[in-house]
């Protein structure tokens, strides 16, 4: 989405007539604090003093909030036109209005701006420039030049200043900074781009040529490991990564112990920064190094690109079972990185070994990095906690840290959907503003007939090999020994409808005829689609205004409530409690594995027409 795009002689008419805010707003039509308009519009009145020299065409192009694709980021100001070859060249600006840095970090690419660390305006600036690289095609087949740079208009240099120091050096090569007194130098980069106007055809070209299917971590493991950039990390995810990298690099050369919990929902990358930190420290760091879940279907996903390239035995000692450090030495790793921290349980579950996985992860390792999204524990199970977490860091002595990851990159407008997800399961914190607009990007459906909502993940799937159907754990697993027999498993009469679960002989998630199969909760969790297809069985219905939960509903041979049936005689309410949390977790967690789309089809009709009005 473009907030703002008109050519320089509108720009600078809109500027000198007060009408970038109200133009932006217009387009935005979301609230926007005060503080960022004021940001619009010095942005606007800095660059209309440089543009209006004569020396630029009056038909170059200016943009201003540019939403970039997929994420929630938007790009300050752009220029476009031709440059002295006639080529579409798109100069992207960062602005800020810092004053002061602080000081340098030890960590890549970032700085301790005004505020807080963080990731340094060029930076900022180039990692728009790689995703614009990575998903627009217009860009990715270099029809169009994108050059990136930041200005920082009230920040005055001073000697061994922190923002321009030699340790940015290469970073200020590929995306060079400006800083107040320096107009002149932002105009000779501009001319040294762009000669001639455009008349808004690069606009047309980014619009035309569109954007290119969205990367998924599964399909990279294999470049990351190999140290490739294959998705930019930006925002939070860039001071998560670093300062992961930092952690580990010093827990490793003074041999302090410490741990980090990163928190974060469906969509934040979670997984993203877990590999990518698993191929920086294991190939460029040289550490001995293991990506950790409790999931085998996630491990079977990641490693099954290796296999190519990796040897068995080496592609097992980087992806390992949350049960691998029973009986493994005080810090015999240097780095330990434990993805959906969430599912791990106290013992292991091969004949109930061990004493607790947390506190032997966090014993196995100089650095344990804990990822977890508490509104995914989906199994009675289901052990890891920030509070129990804790305490077996400090049992041991361990330094903690902490980070928070907020919905980028998943769903497109990801956010809000994750809002609207929880709003309508009734979680007691679920935001109910919620900006509808992510409609116009993301496809929600909710279908009456599970055969229509097969037929389109069916369609969906053709392209890419990226759409399955999922479904809660309703209907017992009668084909698990028999895959091929004419026995079926999630049966609904009245449509004529039969699915069998996910076979246990393939992979699941990448297999071409997997998307004739139901996959669950633990098949799913932690792995990303193009297009998600959810069958909501009888444990969630509507009643009365009311989503309620049912765990008499589900599957006799489901095991994520083992015992609740037996102690719901004793405790009614605890249990029904416990239930609750479980069966709306499983169906958040399942609707959000869709990055385009996700299809639903209820069971229950009153479910389905109360979430139908709640998408008007």
């Amino acid at each position: 989405m473009i907030s703002y795009v008109e050519s320089k002689t509108e720009f600078l008419e809109d500027v000198n007539n007060n009408r970038i805010a109200k133009k932006i707003l217009e387009k935005l039509r979301m609230n926007v604090k005060e503080g960022e308009q004021e940001a619009w519009i010095d942005a606007a009145n800095y660059m209309k003093d440089i543009l209006k020299d004569d020396i630029f065409p009056d038909d170059i192009t200016v943009y201003m909030e540019f939403k970039l694709y997929p994420s929630n980021k938007r790009i300050d100001f752009m220029i476009s036109g031709l440059n002295s070859e006639k080529k579409n060249t798109l100069i992207i600006i960062e602005f800020k209005r810092w004053e002061i840095a602080e000081a340098l970090t030890d960590r890549d690419d970032m700085v301790n701006g005004m505020y807080k660390i963080e990731p340094h305006p060029s930076y900022q600036s180039l990692s728009y420039a790689k995703n614009m690289k990575n998903f627009y095609v217009a860009v990715q087949e270099e029809k169009i030049i994108v050059k990136p740079c930041s200005c920082l208009h009230n920040y005055k240099k001073t000697e061994n200043d922190a923002i321009t120091n030699a340790h940015y050096k290469e970073l200020l090569k590929e995306s060079p900074i400006f800083l107040n007194g320096e107009e002149d130098k932002l105009k000779q980069f501009i001319t040294d781009n762009i000669k001639y106007g455009d008349n808004k055809e690069t606009i047309h070209m980014i619009k035309n040529q569109g954007i290119t299917d969205l990367k998924q971590l599964q399909d990279n493991i294999l470049n990351i490991l190999k140290g490739k950039e294959e998705f930019s990390m930006m925002g939070l995810q860039k001071n998560i990564f670093e300062e992961a990298k930092r952690l580990a690099k010093l827990s490793r050369d003074y041999g302090k112990k410490r741990v980090y919990i990163v928190e974060g929902g469906p969509g934040t990358g979670k997984s993203v920064i877990a590999i990518n930190l698993l191929g920086e420290l294991t190939e460029k760091c040289k550490m001995d190094c293991q990506y950790v879940s409790k999931n085998s279907s996630i491990r079977d996903v990641y490693t099954l690109p290796l296999k190519r390239e990796y040897k068995s035995k080496e592609f097992k000692n980087l992806f390992c079972g949350s049960g691998s450090y029973i009986n493994k030495k005080k810090n015999e790793f240097n780095t330990l990185i434990v993805d959906e921290a969430h599912r791990l349980t106290k013992k292991s579950n091969l004949n109930m070994r061990g004493e607790d996985q947390i506190k032997e992860i966090i014993n196995s390792a100089r650095f344990a990095i804990f990822f977890i999204d508490p509104k995914q524990q989906v199994h009675v199970d289901d052990y890891g906690t920030i509070d129990r977490i804790e305490y077996f860091a400090k049992k041991a002595g361990a330094e903690i840290s902490y980070g928070k990851l907020n919905a980028q990159f998943r769903c497109i407008g990801a956010e809000n959907f994750i809002d609207w997800v929880e709003a309508s399961l009734q979680y007691e914190d679920a935001n109910n503003e919620i900006d509808m607009g992510f409609l116009k990007d993301y496809d929600v459906r909710i279908f009456d007939n599970p055969n229509d909502l097969r037929r389109e993940i069916i369609k969906c799937n053709e392209k890419r090999n990226k759409a399955r159907i999922v479904a809660g754990d309703c209907w017992n697993w009668v084909t698990k020994k028999d895959h091929e027999g004419d026995k079926y498993d999630i049966i609904i009469p009245e449509y004529d409808f039969k699915m069998k679960w996910n076979f246990t002989n393939t992979i699941w998630a990448t297999d071409e005829k997997s998307v004739e199969q139901a996959g669950c909760i633990h098949t799913s969790q932690g792995l990303e689609f193009d297009y998600i297809g959810v069958i909501i069985g009888k444990d969630l219905r509507y009643e009365n205004g009311k989503v309620i939960t049912d765990f008499h509903e589900r599957a006799k041979d489901d095991k994520s409530i083992r015992g609740f049936k037996s102690g719901y005689k004793k405790d009614p309410e605890g249990v029904t409690k416990k239930a609750d949390i479980i069966i709306k977790n499983t169906y958040r967690t399942l609707l959000t594995r869709g990055q385009k789309g996700c299809y639903i089809y209820c069971v229950d009709k009153k479910l389905a027409e109360y979430l139908k009005k709640r998408l008007k």
